[in-house]
């Protein structure tokens, strides 16, 4: 029994060091992160200036993408939706210039990936049933594993969009499976069915 007990409270030390370990990682990748959005850095390294120029172009009342035929043409590597969606939250603040697109860009990607991460550790606890330590635990292992290339580009918001299709579907088969007569519009399959599909539109 005292072998037990000791077993148990070394694990429990270890868990919360590995927590706090990653907190302090999470906390400093963050703020640096929020540094990085507000920074003249015109490149993080991922190309994510080719996304700003897309952004920028059908602010400015040009088409996203143009035939490959008649060269110049722009190189767009992504699918339009998070395009439109900067333009749109662009033109309610009343953003146009290069580096306040900039800002809006990266802050959207940071949200995402914040968001990504409490989701990830909602799903692990009210799903698979893991203890909130170890659910935050790998959560965390997740943001701070978020590598610099897609701190401006739409990838950001593709795994957002995944990860919540994921989880919906999830708690959607959770719920079939506690009421089988449960009519499916009164479950989490058409929001699990919209984030399927803008994840594809993102991407």
């Amino acid at each position: 029994e005292y072998g037990l007990k000791n077993k148990m409270n070394k694990k429990s030390k270890f868990e919360i060091a590995l927590f706090t370990i990653l907190a302090i990682m999470g906390i400093s990748l963050l703020a640096l992160r929020i540094i990085l959005a507000f920074s003249w850095l015109p490149e993080t390294g991922g190309v994510s200036i080719n996304v700003l120029y897309g952004i920028k172009r059908i602010m400015d009342g040009f088409p996203l993408y143009t035939s490959p035929e008649q060269a110049p043409f722009p190189i767009i590597q992504y699918m339009p939706l998070y395009f439109y969606f900067v333009k749109t939250i662009a033109g309610v603040l009343g953003l146009s210039d290069i580096h306040s697109l900039m800002v809006l860009n990266r802050s959207l990607c940071l949200w995402a990936d914040i968001a990504c991460t409490c989701i990830i550790s909602t799903m692990l606890i009210r799903i698979f049933g893991m203890r909130t330590l170890p659910a935050w635990t790998l959560s965390l292992i997740y943001f701070v594993s978020i590598p610099a290339i897609i701190y401006g580009r739409a990838d950001n918001l593709y795994l957002l969009f995944t990860i919540s299709c994921i989880s919906l579907t999830l708690r959607n088969l959770m719920q079939i499976d506690k009421n089988p007569n449960e009519s499916p519009a009164a479950t989490t399959a058409p929001p699990s069915r919209a984030c399927g599909v803008s994840s594809i539109r993102t991407r």
